[in-house]
């Protein structure tokens, strides 16, 4: 913004760099630094966005020649990433907003679709949204989750009654009344005081009838 003063007097000159605050430098910028610097907003400390992004998506690999599988594998981890700035830029500007972000996945262990957590905030504010990406070819579009239980409870379990299910680790918790240990809503809130600030996982459990042997028990 400094450099404003040091332009060519000149109106096209102006428009152009009115322009570019508008669009790309102003915190209120179509696309803010956020979205295109590396580093920060500052002009001397930011990168070249196209070096940083060739260098950061090459140092993803550990072989020279990845194969396609590894590559489009990648390029969703990127995406991902983008969607994250996105949503980032968007509880910015909107304070009492938090936004979750869910994806769907194939398991071809189980032959169906699974929700699993892209992004999860570390609290809830007063405005929530809980999001799904379907992705269909090149083509990706978010919906709203209107009930994140009734979501996701078939993945977990075939229980009929009410449950409550962490958000970040996919654990639920029903009405049943327990003798030693809470259950439904006040077992959630004590779960989150553990789980609350931790990465958000996909449990994947093994398959029916699984087994796992240890043969050298004294190394244990």
């Amino acid at each position: 913004m400094k450099y404003m003063k040091s332009k060519p007097d000149d109106e096209r000159v102006t428009r152009f760099a009115d322009y570019l605050v508008d669009v790309y430098i102003s915190e209120e910028a179509q696309y803010p630094p956020e979205v295109w610097a590396e580093a920060s907003a500052e002009p001397t400390l930011t990168t070249n966005a196209c070096e940083s992004f060739h260098s950061h998506f090459n140092s993803s690999f550990y072989t020279t020649h990845p194969n396609i599988f590894m590559f489009i594998e990648k390029l969703k981890e990127i995406q991902i990433e983008v969607y994250e700035i996105k949503i980032q830029i968007f509880e910015k500007r909107n304070d009492d907003t938090t936004v979750n972000i869910y994806g769907l996945k194939f398991l071809k262990s189980k032959m169906k679709h699974a929700v699993y957590p892209l992004r999860v905030v570390n609290s809830e504010k007063s405005n929530h949204f809980d999001l799904l990406v379907l992705e269909c070819g090149e083509q990706s579009h978010y919906t709203y989750i209107s009930n994140f239980s009734r979501l996701v409870r078939k993945q977990k379990t075939l229980h009929k009654g009410r449950i409550f299910i962490c958000k970040r680790c996919f654990t639920g918790f029903d009405e049943q009344i327990k003798k030693c240990r809470l259950s439904g809503k006040p077992a959630l809130e004590q779960h989150m005081k553990i789980c609350g600030f931790n990465k958000p996982i996909f449990p994947i459990l093994p398959p029916e009838g699984a087994t796992l042997k240890f043969k050298a028990w004294e190394k244990a």
